[in-house]
């Protein structure tokens, strides 16, 4: 019975994540822009309406919550209270901000999601598709993983002492009302806070799934170079031809010249949309180097003076754990991304070009050609993608240290004026 039931669930599982030709691989990212007042598609008269109120009522919270934190600055002596504060602040800058660069960049992952979702070159390859559906898989699991996570933050704003923190109070009380009318009105507001989890999860995913897919469409480009003389072996077999010494030359050339231009024309389209998105990854990343600092400082030293640990601490811990392995995530995967494309210039390193081009007066431009060609490829693949933060320096696997390194340098700052207080 259970073996049945789990059978029948892996199965209907397996086909709701099948990846099909009309999929949308960014069909969940649709909902964290609702969720967080970003975009949405629909042209229903009423629905936008309901939205357009929606999002007034969060502009309406933004200013109240800073309203809060202002006051709480001008008056408050409290370390623990101040240092709470300023973790929002820090918080929510990051969030705003990286909202403001998607929708400055909102054209540009268009542009990425029709070219990943078209999945035009090399669609009947069996690699193609396996690591497609790897990687579909993949950005599933991770926007699971963040819809749990909102879930788990809205529980906790709404039905824990989370709630009740001085940081998620209203600025004021309302005169004129009674007590449990204060208190519903409170709760509402507290439970706004709950929307930005989605605002950091829409962050992430913005940058993520774009970033993944192309990464993914990179890779099979890179097979499609190493597969180039096979494929071609492979043609001229279905015109039923004679291995290469008895082989027409001309049809040879005029396979492997197309072989190599599809390849050439695809890895293009790739580095397009790689330049395209860098509108959205500069500033995102210049942002995060910084910021992410700054707000880990502030997250361990608001929990390393605290009296009594509390569910504010667990939410401070949770998102500096968050913007850490956010950073970690996107340092390997430009890294890795970088290396992808590396690879092309060792496929095509490898191959007996000298061998399998056998110079002839009679095709001597072809010969000059292609070797042409494939050396463009390989000094272009050499280079690396630069993806950077704002432009002042290439993001690596290095970046992710020098941010720890520098953060622990912070903290300690932040630790020698407390104790001097």
């Amino acid at each position: 019975m259970f073996r049945s039931t789990r059978r029948r669930f892996t199965n209907w599982i397996s086909n709701k994540t099948k990846l099909k030709p009309d999929t949308d691989v960014f069909f969940l990212l649709d909902y964290f822009l609702v969720l967080s007042g970003v975009q949405l598609l629909t042209k229903n008269g009423y629905l936008r309406t309901a939205w357009n109120v929606y999002r007034t009522l969060l502009g309406v919270h933004v200013l109240l919550m800073s309203r809060k934190i202002w006051s709480v600055f001008q008056t408050e002596d409290n370390f623990q209270l101040i240092a709470n504060n300023m973790l929002m602040c820090v918080g929510c800058l990051i969030i705003f901000a990286r909202c403001i660069f998607i929708v400055r960049s909102s054209e540009q992952i268009k542009i990425v999601r029709r070219f990943v979702n078209e999945r035009k070159f090399k669609a009947d390859d069996s690699f193609a598709m396996t690591v497609r559906q790897n990687t579909y898989n993949n950005t599933i699991i991770v926007t699971v993983v963040m819809i749990l996570n909102c879930v788990v933050q809205s529980g906790m704003i709404l039905f824990t002492e989370l709630g009740e923190a001085e940081s998620l109070l209203l600025p004021f009380y309302l005169e004129g009302l009674s007590s449990s009318e204060n208190r519903i009105i409170q709760k509402l507001y507290s439970g706004m806070f709950s929307v930005y989890a989605s605002y950091a999860s829409t962050n992430f995913l913005a940058v993520y799934l774009p970033m993944s897919t192309l990464k993914v469409e990179l890779k099979v480009v890179v097979d499609a170079f190493e597969k180039i003389v096979h494929r071609v072996d492979e043609r001229t077999v279905g015109k039923n031809m004679q291995p290469l010494e008895d082989l027409n030359e001309a049809v040879f050339w005029e396979i492997l010249r197309d072989e190599l231009t599809q390849c050439i024309r695809a890895h293009g389209a790739v580095l397009a949309r790689v330049k395209a998105l860098k509108k959205l990854t500069d500033p995102t990343f210049l942002l995060l180097y910084y910021m992410t600092m700054l707000f880990i400082a502030i997250g361990v030293i608001a929990v390393l003076f605290t009296p009594k640990f509390d569910s504010f601490n667990t939410i401070s811990l949770e998102y500096t754990f968050r913007y850490t392995m956010e950073w970690y995530v996107l340092c390997y995967l430009v890294s890795n991304f970088n290396e992808e494309h590396n690879d092309i210039a060792k496929k095509l390193s490898q191959f007996h070009w000298g061998v399998d081009l056998r110079y002839s007066k009679r095709f001597a431009r072809d010969y000059k050609q292609i070797r042409s060609m494939v050396l463009m490829v390989i000094m272009q693949s050499q280079k690396s993608l630069n993806f950077s933060c704002g432009g002042l320096f290439e993001l690596t696997m290095g970046s992710f240290t020098a941010v720890i390194n520098k953060t622990y340098t912070l903290t300690t700052y932040f630790w020698n004026i407390k104790q001097r207080g």
